[in-house]
């Protein structure tokens, strides 16, 4: 599997050998925070952030 950085701000990603993509939850989740801090976006720290993708 190669391991590549995608998405802004970017998280890491395994690509298998069939082109799947797998990213652990937890990275999503830190990027999905870090893109709704900069975009002005409410972060509800126990529900996670609504209505915005890290990509």
């Amino acid at each position: 599997m190669n391991i590549i950085r995608l998405g802004s701000p970017a998280i890491p990603v395994k690509i298998t050998e069939s082109g799947t993509c797998l990213a652990k939850l937890e990275h999503v989740w830190q990027a999905a925070r870090r893109y709704a801090r900069r975009n002005g976006y409410k972060v509800v720290e126990t529900y996670g952030v609504m209505g915005v993708a890290p990509f």
